[in-house]
């Protein structure tokens, strides 16, 4: 298993002692995140990373302000996590993370700078259960649709992962 400590040690002793990273702390995570090969695996899951087949079934449910979403997880390797204790941190990685039906934005967002946690035993790092809200208005709408969920994760040392699959979204509410 990877540990998050190295790059996210490294910052975060930076930061403790009262001072940003440093141009040589910025190049050593990103030697750190490269001595593994970078890696971008897609998944669905609340609590846990699931992966789904390309052209396989996505569970969409209700929220509680009464829309409707997806799940989306991810586990990516190679890529410099930023310091995960810290939401605002400039080094954190950037996510864009969307639901696509026939390459139009169904939801998701774009962009947005993310923490990664250490993956559970899996090396590298995840992202699990955000929350990627659809813009339906009704179930009878989204069951049944083919969809493409599409990522693409940059982080501060300038690796770029991409991944997409299709799927077919079905309702997971009971």
């Amino acid at each position: 298993m990877r540990p998050v400590g190295p790059a996210a040690a490294l910052l975060g002793a930076a930061l403790a002692a009262g001072c940003t990273a440093s141009k040589e702390d910025t190049a050593s995570a990103c030697e750190l995140a490269l001595q593994e090969p970078p890696s971008l695996a897609l998944g669905t899951g609340e609590a846990e990373f699931t992966p789904f087949d390309d052209g396989g079934g996505l569970p969409f449910f209700k929220g509680p302000q009464g829309g409707w979403h997806v799940y989306g997880s991810l586990q990516a390797a190679g890529v410099n996590p930023g310091d995960p204790t810290n939401t605002a941190a400039p080094d954190l990685p950037t996510l864009s993370f969307q639901v696509l039906e026939g390459g139009a934005f169904l939801g998701g967002y774009q962009g947005l700078p993310r923490t990664l946690d250490e993956a559970g035993g899996a090396g590298g790092y995840e992202l699990i259960g955000e929350l990627l809200v659809l813009g339906i208005a009704a179930p009878e709408d989204a069951e049944g649709l083919a969809v493409t969920v599409d990522a693409e994760l940059r982080d501060s040392c300038g690796t770029t992962l991409h991944e997409a699959r299709s799927a077919v979204l079905y309702s997971g509410d009971d």
